[in-house]
């Protein structure tokens, strides 16, 4: 797994992490704000659900404690999804039932449903990479947001609309995967 590879994986796993622990028992969390302010709001919220002794810093100790605490919650759920006669045990048949749930007609892509793209918030990719063996602050991890929201607003006043947000992901789905990226020049060039 190549260097980049892993820094977008831990920066979408603190980023799942952040957005689950902020959601309440049984709900999904709230999709991608559309207002900077409101982003703002939303991060600072997230980072203070991760920081778990309140020092003002997320440790590399308390992501990992977050990210377990999420994963079994998220195993309890999913067990409980499929265990739909809740005798505390799955059988082949709610096995088979849920696969057969989530098939589609060959050729049809996967549709991600959910709050991530790109203005999921949090630290992903190249804003996180300075902090993947390191704390980060609170401030650092607000700007990293904010910086994302920026980014996808083009014309800078504040709110992301249904054009931005659209050119956002299709930039994002054009872009080359890291494998295939091309090297950068040599420098100097």
């Amino acid at each position: 797994m190549s260097h980049s590879t892993k820094i977008l994986l831990i920066g979408a796993g603190l980023l799942s992490l952040s957005a689950v622990a902020l959601a309440q028992p049984g709900q999904r969390p709230m999709g991608p704000p559309a207002d900077r302010a409101e982003l703002k709001t939303r991060l600072e919220q997230r980072f203070d659900a991760l920081d778990a002794n309140r020092d003002g810093t997320v440790t590399v100790e308390e992501r990992k404690a977050k990210r377990a605490e999420t994963r079994d919650a998220m195993r309890e759920r999913m067990f409980a999804q499929l265990d739909t006669d809740k005798n505390g045990a799955i059988s082949k048949e709610e096995f088979k039932a849920h696969r057969g749930h989530g098939e589609r007609p060959q050729g049809e892509a996967r549709r991600h449903h959910g709050h991530h793209g790109p203005m999921a918030g949090g630290m992903m990719g190249r804003d996180f990479a300075a902090y993947k063996d390191k704390p980060v602050t609170k401030t650092a991890f607000v700007d990293a947001g904010l910086s994302r929201f920026d980014r996808v607003d083009t014309d800078h006043d504040g709110k992301i609309s249904s054009a931005e947000r659209d050119a956002a992901r299709k930039a994002m789905r054009d872009r080359p995967a890291p494998a295939n990226r091309p090297s950068p020049p040599p420098p100097g060039l």
